[in-house]
């Protein structure tokens, strides 16, 4: 890289002086001065090739970290968008499952009242018309909060990130 390449050239820099008043003296009648400074690296080639070195290798370690971020991320976006559609799957299975043991639950109370049933088969429908209903909306709450991982984990790619 020629950027590189220039830290083992020469550098020349001028600094120049305009003097409004100067103290009385030998430089009394000079209203400027000019300053020349020639920097020859002769003996610096090592320092620099050793410096630029380290600067490559601390942009290889930072192009590395940057990747090994971008796979993270991209892998907790696939693992969040694999959860959030288990969890709505189960959801809708739950539901059907709400609607099936009322329905059952409702078939035994009138086999019950027919005296086709005892109160023991009621009870334990209803029972379980309860805990799949709980089911669900745990499975629900927990779809909503694989949403809200997922679009986490979506704004904390780097690409997204002001």
């Amino acid at each position: 890289c020629i950027r590189d390449r220039a830290y083992y050239w020469p550098s020349l820099s001028v600094n120049g002086n305009y003097y409004l008043k100067r103290p009385a003296g030998s430089q009394e009648g000079i209203d400027w001065d000019a300053v020349f400074a020639l920097d020859a690296p002769i003996y610096l080639g090592g320092t620099t090739k050793g410096l630029n070195l380290e600067a490559q290798s601390l942009h290889r370690q930072a192009e590395q970290a940057l990747n090994r971020l971008q796979r993270r991320v991209d892998a907790d976006v696939r693992k969040a968008h694999a959860q959030l559609v288990s969890s709505i799957n189960e959801a809708g299975l739950l539901e059907d499952a709400v609607q099936k043991s009322r329905r059952s639950y409702e078939l035994l109370t009138k086999e019950y009242r027919l005296g086709l049933s005892n109160n023991l088969d009621v009870l334990d429908a209803m029972n379980a018309v309860e805990d799949i209903r709980r089911a669900y909306d745990v499975a629900r709450i927990q779809s909503k909060l694989d949403l809200i991982n997922l679009r986490l984990a979506v704004e904390m790619n780097p690409e997204n990130l002001p």
